[in-house]
């Protein structure tokens, strides 16, 4: 069984403290690991 992120856009402010705290490693991605809040062409 693979497991699968899930982000709630109305909910999440980009600090990337998810990436920290999940205990498996679910966003191991560059794109994710930063969080939303880096992305300043939005």
């Amino acid at each position: 069984m693979g497991f699968e992120f899930k982000i709630d856009d109305e909910l999440c402010v980009g600090c990337g403290n998810c990436v920290v705290v999940c205990p498996v490693d679910a966003l191991n991605s560059a794109d994710i690991a930063g969080g939303k809040g880096h992305n300043m062409e939005e």
